[in-house]
């Protein structure tokens, strides 16, 4: 729901029934635009601050902003097209007439647009790649002309961005981790110049912050979003919002568990060390050991078929490759050399192929190749992320593209790249985990594919659907484990006999946060 705070007096008050996200100010502080889900959709609200039933402006979209007079908005609208993610960018009158496309960014979904104080440019962020260089788009609001704007920063999540002052530059904050939309991270408050790109770090936060912005001269608003994980045993089959038993614990990002093929281990990817690394704990003792210890980050860990190397992605090399390892983290070797964002190892039962996927949009799709390096093979195309390689090797499942307000689970045949009928389909209701909602792990039986997804309230937990390649199963689709009340199930793993899960619960407390005397911004034409 969407609340009004007090600055002065500390009170709260709600304005919306919900489910609604992502308000804005008009320019004179007398109505608010925001994003409400219908379904499997989201549509454009606006609702006056002292009451009455809120007002639909325009469906079908997502994310909008008042231009600084308040006779238009700028709104956005997502589209996955041959398998690529495409961002619209259009414009509407304040009361949802004469609505029209500006702009089309392909291979890039944008969020979070805001509208120059001349009302001349609208600026947006990219949800990037992991490890890849992250990008503001610029787009001219007659013209429709698209400029990116490389972030100061190499990578790392982005915020909204706000306009400062005269609208020479934004404000934005920038995680210092590439996974910091997912895991605790510092990040810094940057300010940049739109034209000549010239910027620096004006401010340190403790943690990532989503959204941005100017509440007056030198004064900043923000949201600090810190995130826990810690993974837990459930038995498969059990009830749904069964609490199984504590595997790790602490204030660490505990996440992306896998079994080894004993069921002995679960190696995961952690931030306890303050880097992330890849660490193990034991199902039998319970005894946790460190694997890697390298300044770069290491995730997405997996075993080898026959446990004897771990496989996993790190930007040891500046950009994320996958690495192969002995079980014990020894002997670490890169396997691929794309220079771009290699994700998500697993390999096939035979030891022929290590599959992954690749989002770097001129390789984007899912690839296979040799654990000695060579034979690289795209095996589908298009904008993927998460593939999973079936137990009997012939078939990856991959979520299509990256939107976050719907997600698409497809099969391919590895062999070929074959597409099979079957699929999961399913709206998202936005919060931090969205991006992890369609991660997929076989039954070990190869019957059936186990997913994340959301129920009707928006709690995230594993979801079963039968397997037939020839066929649309979605009548099969169960709840089966999680679905924890401020808990999201963000990763998990499927031991290898079938009878247990191990979860990784994604716990995030946001605050408000205000700083001042912060140098360079200037709140006096600022776009609310």
């Amino acid at each position: 729901r969407i609340w009004l705070k007090q600055l002065a007096t500390g009170g709260e008050s709600v304005l919306t029934t919900g489910p609604d996200d992502f308000p804005r100010f008009s320019p004179d502080g007398t109505a608010i635009l925001f994003l409400r889900r219908e379904g499997a959709v989201s549509s454009i609200y606006r609702t006056s601050l002292v009451g009455g039933e809120p007002r639909k402006l325009l469906g079908n979209a997502a994310q909008a902003d008042w231009s600084s007079d308040g006779k238009n908005i700028v709104f956005l609208r997502w589209n996955t097209e041959n398998g690529r993610t495409v961002s619209t960018v259009g414009i509407t009158a304040a009361d949802g007439t004469g609505a029209r496309d500006v702009a089309r960014v392909v291979d890039h979904q944008l969020v979070q647009p805001r509208w120059s104080p001349d009302a001349s440019t609208i600026a947006a962020a990219e949800l990037g790649a992991s490890g890849a260089p992250r990008f503001y788009y610029l787009v001219d609001a007659k013209s429709g002309a698209v400029r990116a704007l490389p972030s100061l920063l190499t990578n790392g999540f982005l915020s909204s961005p706000v306009w400062s002052g005269s609208g020479k530059e934004i404000v934005y904050s920038q995680s210092e981790s590439v996974s910091g939309n997912v895991t605790t991270s510092s990040a810094r408050i940057m300010r940049q110049d739109v034209r000549s790109g010239k910027g620096e770090s004006v401010l340190w936060i403790p943690s990532n912050a989503i959204a941005v912005d100017v509440l007056g001269p030198g004064q900043l608003v923000f949201d600090a979003s810190p995130v826990r994980e810690n993974l837990r045993e459930i038995a498969l089959g059990g009830r749904l919002a069964e609490e199984g038993r504590r595997l790790t614990q602490g204030n660490a990002s505990d996440r992306q568990p896998a079994y080894s093929p004993d069921g002995e281990w679960i190696v995961f990817s952690s931030s306890r060390s303050g880097n992330l690394d890849l660490w193990e704990v034991s199902t039998k003792t319970g005894t946790i050991k460190r694997l890697t210890d390298d300044s770069a980050d290491d995730w997405d860990p997996g075993f080898t078929r026959d446990g004897k190397h771990l496989l996993w992605s790190s930007n040891r090399t500046r950009a994320f490759e996958i690495w192969i390892a002995d079980a014990d983290g020894s002997g670490a070797r890169r396997l691929t050399k794309d220079g771009m964002d290699a994700e998500n190892p697993s390999e096939t039962p035979d030891g022929r192929w290590i599959v992954y996927n690749q989002s770097f949009p001129a390789r984007a799709g899912v690839w296979k190749i040799h654990p000695d390096g060579s034979g690289a093979t795209r095996v589908v195309s298009g904008t993927t992320v998460i593939p999973e390689v079936s137990p009997d090797g012939q078939y990856v499942s991959y979520r299509l593209g990256t939107r976050i307000d719907q997600f698409e689970v497809r099969v391919a045949r590895i062999s070929d790249g074959a597409a099979a009928p079957f699929r999961i389909s399913a709206s998202v209701i936005p919060i931090g985990v969205a991006n992890s909602l369609g991660r997929t792990r076989w039954l070990p039986d190869g019957k059936a594919i186990a997913f994340i997804g959301q129920d009707e309230k928006g709690d995230c937990g594993i979801y079963l659907q039968d397997f037939d390649p020839a066929r649309d199963t979605s009548a099969t689709r169960r709840p089966v484990a999680g679905f924890y009340s401020g808990l999201a199930t963000e990763s998990f793993a499927i031991s290898p006999d079938g009878k247990q899960m191990a979860l990784a619960g994604w716990e995030q407390v946001f605050s408000l946060m205000l700083a001042e005397r912060v140098p360079g911004v200037d709140g006096r034409r600022r776009n609310r």
